[in-house]
């Protein structure tokens, strides 16, 4: 440090003023590279998001959208409604496997909605909640429910942006199942 304070001093006015201001110089672009470097991942952070956004609005409506409820010629229906609240627990399970425990998925609330009925399939369904989760972890969610049973789907997907995490989303969705309606034989 004495070598630096000696140099400085050995120098005249006009070169130590040239030298201080390209210190200057050095630490501002220095500063505005790291913001742009901030700004841009930020960025790019939010273009994502708004992707996975997009791709879960998309899947919301297709299964709006999807066949109609009587359409039984590509799945068997069981005679048995699907135990929605069971797996929806262990579709959570599967999505949250490798996160720490206060990470995992939380399903604080179920309630069994009133189905429609076509022909002869019940739809049965059930809507749940979940607070400030990251978006992938909705996605690996819903491919789990999906992927549990061919007559278990998505029916609604609502999202809206955390307030107080931006990184995070509140999810409402209602899970329909489908069985057959059976009929009771009378005495």
């Amino acid at each position: 440090m004495n070598k630096v304070k000696e140099w400085f001093s050995g120098i005249t006015t006009r070169e130590q003023i040239i030298v201080i201001g390209l210190s200057m110089a050095l630490v501002v672009g220095c500063t505005l590279v790291g913001a742009y470097s901030v700004l841009k991942k930020k960025s790019k952070l939010e273009s994502e998001e708004a992707e996975l956004r997009s791709a879960l609005v998309v899947m919301a409506l297709h299964r709006q959208e999807g066949p109609p409820l009587a359409d039984t010629s590509q799945v068997e229906i069981p005679e048995e409604a699907p135990q929605l609240t069971t797996l929806l627990d262990d579709a959570a399970k599967k999505a949250s496997s490798g996160f720490a425990e206060e990470e995992k998925i939380q399903i604080p609330r179920k309630k069994t909605l009133d189905g429609s009925k076509e022909g002869d399939i019940q739809e049965t369904l059930m809507q749940t909640d979940l607070s400030s989760i990251k978006l992938a972890k909705v996605m690996r969610f819903l491919e789990e429910i999906e992927k549990q049973s061919d007559v278990v789907k998505i029916k609604e997907l609502e999202m809206r942006r955390d307030l107080r995490d931006k990184e995070k989303s509140n999810v409402r969705l209602v899970v329909s199942g489908f069985s057959k309606v059976v009929e009771k034989e009378e005495e």
